[in-house]
């Protein structure tokens, strides 16, 4: 078995950081790679989706029978013995602001939204976005994403996987409490909480991921009180997803003893986790207090407090910064000048918060789809690779990514909060680092090119196109999206239609693969990119980002079949090379977050994952 050795390594296997740079054949033999795809589709039919890419997607589970166990050697109980009791129903609606008054002793935070509380000591009933704030205070997960975005170990010690991909064995950590006599970690807690969390009742936000993990042909046994097993059907590249933070809904692990003892704690003010603060008190629409928790196993917080305020305004949270009555808040990019003026005022960076690219939806070479449409200028009538129709469509798709001057959308926009993209999905992982050093700006400006190219692609007054921009919650997403729409496509010839709609609007035609224009769909930052492929750019996923392609449907095939990181490279590292190669996506810019430290705190680091989750208070030290 491959053991994980340090917190370098990402899926429990050490990640290649530096690979010589793979040339693109079908690697393994075009025959052989289709048969596995074939067999893939047939046998297990669509993939699990290892992230929500769509967040207005709600998880849904079909009843499952539950999970296979084995009895513990132990004389402890076992996942096999559980009463679960009736589900919790979760509250909505956005409370009004608050007003803040400082607190001598305590860290103040201003956030936009705090969530309810209600049933949040159940695992069935945890939803975002009060999963991700607990997940970073009173909870803990079994993996972290490192500051580059690798998957490093919290509450599991350790991992490793079976050399046919098919068996995770899960060591958890020894020695930690959870609060308030919840009893020590073990890994029964871990197993109760999985199968809780996904009970077919569930409203817990990743429920359908973990539930394909464990239940069904999987099997989930307690081999020991510190060895959690899972032997999938298949392999399962995507295991540690589910389960890590900072990310709205990675599983917190919770005391089964607890549990047992109080029930589901339905007004959410007896919560036991092991993180390094404990939940002392709430005031509905208001705060959440909570306290240090003294000699914490991994790392006891510098302030006695913290305090999370929800102020849904921003000119509020703004104003509370400026009068001392705050510590730290959630603020828009935008309000950095603000903030410059105070005296004092340090920042937190979170670089790489989020992805902006365009889709440019019609591609769909893979099978007969609603928005397939060659008649659209970017658009091949021959999926070929190799015929002049596809080099014409391809001519097409470089002269738009060339007719974007990201620096100067980086620099004027952005004002400098960010940097240029060339490779979709590389945002807040090391996987392209290859691609990146070998070509960096495969996507320069150049305007001169991009007019000369549609001409020679048959359009020399260039041609009309239709555009969508809408909000997905990065920085300056709109702002960029006009731009290109309205000065930079225009600059070379493309005039655009700009239509400004919601994404809800959009979304049942992105889903049934029915959209034929041009649309950014801004993104958060994955792990990997195999956390998007296989629903972005895959024929069987079930979300699309306007393309699909036989060539690509093998090499997601075969990365899903490889829970070795380093195996998984290679294909992973092929459909980037040849997304970047062919244009069929265009990425743009991915912009930087931060945190202000007002003059009682330092700026501290953060973890990977989800940055627009103000988290990691624990570090924060006294100025």
């Amino acid at each position: 078995m491959q053991t994980y050795t340090g917190p370098t390594h990402t899926g429990g296997l050490a990640l290649p950081y530096r690979w010589p740079r793979i040339s693109i054949v079908l690697l393994t033999g075009r025959c052989l790679i289709i048969a596995v795809f074939v067999i893939l589709i047939v046998s297990c039919g669509a993939p699990p989706v290892p992230e929500v890419v769509d967040s207005q997607q709600e998880a849904t589970i079909s009843p499952l029978p539950m999970a296979n166990t084995e009895k513990s050697p132990a004389p402890e109980s076992t996942v096999a013995q559980l009463g679960l009791p009736t589900p919790i129903s979760l509250p909505t609606g956005t409370p009004p602001d608050s007003s803040v008054n400082q607190v001598q002793g305590a860290i103040n935070v201003g956030v936009s939204e705090l969530g309810s509380l209600e049933g949040a000591g159940d695992p069935k009933a945890l939803a975002s976005p009060v999963l991700g704030r607990l997940n970073m205070t009173v909870y803990e997960t079994l993996v972290v994403s490192a500051p580059n975005g690798d998957l490093v170990p919290r509450l599991a010690e350790d991992w490793q996987v079976s050399p046919d991909g098919l068996t995770w064995t899960f060591s958890i950590r020894d020695g930690v409490p959870f609060h308030d006599g919840g009893g020590e970690l073990s890994a029964d807690d871990v197993a109760w909480t999985w199968i809780r969390s996904t009970e077919p009742d569930s409203r817990y936000g990743g429920a359908g991921p973990v539930a394909s993990l464990i239940r069904g042909l999987n099997q989930l046994k307690v081999v020991n009180q510190s060895t959690v097993q899972v032997v999938n059907d298949k392999p399962r590249f995507d295991m540690l997803f589910s389960f890590r933070a900072p990310y709205r809904h990675g599983l917190a692990i919770q005391s089964r003893a607890a549990f047992d003892r109080q029930g589901p704690d339905p007004d959410g003010t007896q919560l036991t986790g092991t993180g390094p603060w404990r939940l002392i008190e709430v005031s509905p629409s208001d705060y959440w207090k909570l306290e240090a928790v003294e000699s914490h196993w991994r790392e006891t917080p510098k302030f006695q407090e913290l305090i999370l305020w929800q102020i849904a305004a921003e000119s509020s949270r703004i104003a509370s910064l400026k009068t001392g009555a705050l510590d730290t808040a959630e603020v828009d990019p935008q309000s950095e000048d603000q903030l410059r003026q105070i005296p004092d005022m340090k920042f937190t960076r979170a670089p790489d918060a989020g992805q902006f690219a365009w889709n440019l939806h019609g591609q769909f070479y893979s099978t007969k789809r609603p928005g397939y449409d060659p008649s659209l200028p970017w658009v091949s009538s021959d999926p070929d690779t190799g015929s002049a129709e596809w080099n014409r469509a391809r001519k097409v798709r470089l002269a738009m990514a060339l007719a974007i001057d990201r620096e100067a959308l980086v620099r004027d926009v952005l004002k400098g909060q960010g940097r240029a993209q060339h490779y979709w999905i590389d945002a807040g992982n090391s996987w392209l680092d290859p691609l990146k050093e070998a070509d960096p700006t495969p996507f320069r400006y150049d305007p001169t090119r991009a007019i000369q190219l549609l001409e020679e692609a048959g359009y020399p007054e260039g041609f009309d196109a239709e555009v969508a921009c809408y909000p997905r919650g990065i920085p300056y997403e709109m702002e960029v999206c006009r731009e290109i729409a309205t000065k930079m496509w225009p600059a070379v010839g493309i005039k655009t239609k700009v239509n400004e709609l919601t994404y809800a609007e959009l979304r049942p035609d992105v889903l049934r693969r029915g959209l034929g224009l041009l649309a950014p769909h801004p993104l958060g930052t994955y792990t990997e990119p195999m956390a998007l492929y296989p629903n972005g750019v895959w024929r069987v996923g079930s979300w699309n980002t306007g393309f699909e392609h036989p060539e690509i449907d093998a090499l997601v095939a075969e990365a899903l079949a490889q829970a070795d990181s380093t195996q998984r490279a290679i294909p992973t590292l092929a459909i980037a090379e040849w997304i970047r190669d062919q244009v069929t996506h265009i990425p743009v810019y991915t912009p930087d977050l931060f945190y202000p430290a007002g003059p009682r705190i330092q700026p501290w680091q953060l973890q990977g994952g989800d940055k627009k989750l103000i988290h990691n208070f624990e570090f924060i030290e006294p100025r």
